[in-house]
């Protein structure tokens, strides 16, 4: 669904779709910084809706950072890979509880092939932590030494998505619809927050608000349900 049509639907909820000249009391581009502020407050109380798998190169030496991949907190670790995506080795249960790295394990290397025929050295990693209070950043064990290649394949929450008015003229469309109702209501709660001139706009902005976080409870129901059938 394109997203300049999903704000008019709600531009008319409010009154403000009159034939040719729609986005007047409430311009376009302020739905615009609603539907992105929206999306913020979706990903906030939903991050699994915005959680996907990346792949990873990690950078010398101990320390990594994968907010630099748009990746905001890493939830899991899924294993250590080779330039073509082969799995070298599952880490999905190698994680320690201290970021503590006094030791250096002697490496087990491994020749792989490239896509390109030639043939490189990696390092298997022996674990990954995940840096508490830091989202994004981890360490692995035993560092990565200057000049090997090593990729990982990462569990990841990425930023919520943001649509300029540009964008929305553009043709952007809004993607996965089962979060739609809550940015709806959202949407709603925050034109009609500082609309002076509509009556009741205050308690109906409340209400919004309220339908905005039933409606993200009444997701997470429903998608338990179908996973326990």
């Amino acid at each position: 669904m394109l997203i300049h049509e999903f704000l008019r639907t709600i531009a008319a909820q409010l009154g403000d779709d009159r034939p040719g000249a729609p986005f007047r009391r409430y311009p376009l581009s302020m739905l615009a910084a609603f539907y992105s502020e929206a999306m913020c407050f979706v990903s906030s109380h939903r991050p699994d809706l915005f959680t996907d798998f990346i792949v990873m190169k990690l950078a010398t030496g101990a320390h990594q950072d994968a907010r630099c991949c748009g990746c905001t907190n890493v939830t899991g670790v899924v294993a250590q890979i080779d330039a073509d995506g082969n799995t070298l080795k599952d880490l999905s249960s190698t994680g320690s509880s201290t970021s503590d790295i006094s030791k250096w394990y002697r490496p087990v290397c491994k020749s792989v092939t490239n896509s390109d025929g030639t043939t490189s050295t990696t390092q298997l990693i022996n674990s990954i932590t995940v840096e508490v209070g830091m989202n994004g950043v981890f360490t692995v064990d035993p560092p990565i030494p200057p000049g090997v290649d090593v990729w990982v394949k990462l569990k990841c929450v990425h930023g919520a998505p943001s649509a300029s008015e540009a964008d929305i003229l553009g043709g952007a469309t809004t993607g996965d619809c089962k979060f739609l109702p809550a940015i709806r209501s959202y949407i709603l709660y925050r034109a009609l927050q500082g609309d002076r001139h509509a009556v009741g706009a205050a308690v109906e902005s409340q209400n919004e608000f309220k339908n905005a976080l039933t409606y993200l409870g009444i997701q997470i129901k429903y998608e338990k349900a179908q996973e326990e059938e």
